[in-house]
């Protein structure tokens, strides 16, 4: 928050969970959740659509495509629609092979 106190308004952020998650806070991935929209809110610019799990060593995370990790995804699409409708969306970490099942899913659930 403080980092985007100092920039201008017209500087947005991305909503990236995975990137915005201390691997120490995993196990309270709801909550992080929550505090990222309430601290970007009326800042974000663009919204990733993609997944996050431990990886077994726990020293970082596995990014699977969207849906298919252990995000809670109800909640994470629940807040991206409250979102502006105008903000950019983009699917990732998703195999050629993968994009239209992934597709349908993210449409029926958006």
């Amino acid at each position: 928050q403080r980092l985007l106190d100092r920039l201008p308004s017209s500087v947005g952020a991305v909503m990236d969970p995975p990137n915005l998650m201390p691997v120490e806070r995993y196990a309270e991935r709801d909550q992080v959740l929550r505090e990222m929209f309430r601290t970007l809110r009326g800042r974000i610019g663009v919204v990733h659509l993609k997944d996050v799990r431990l990886k077994p060593d726990k020293s970082g995370y596995d990014l699977p495509g969207p849906l298919d990790g252990e995000m809670n995804y109800g909640l994470y699409l629940e807040q991206v629609k409250a979102l502006p409708a105008d903000i950019p969306v983009i699917a990732e970490h998703l195999q050629p092979a993968q994009f239209r099942a992934s597709r349908v899913r993210l449409l029926e659930r958006l």
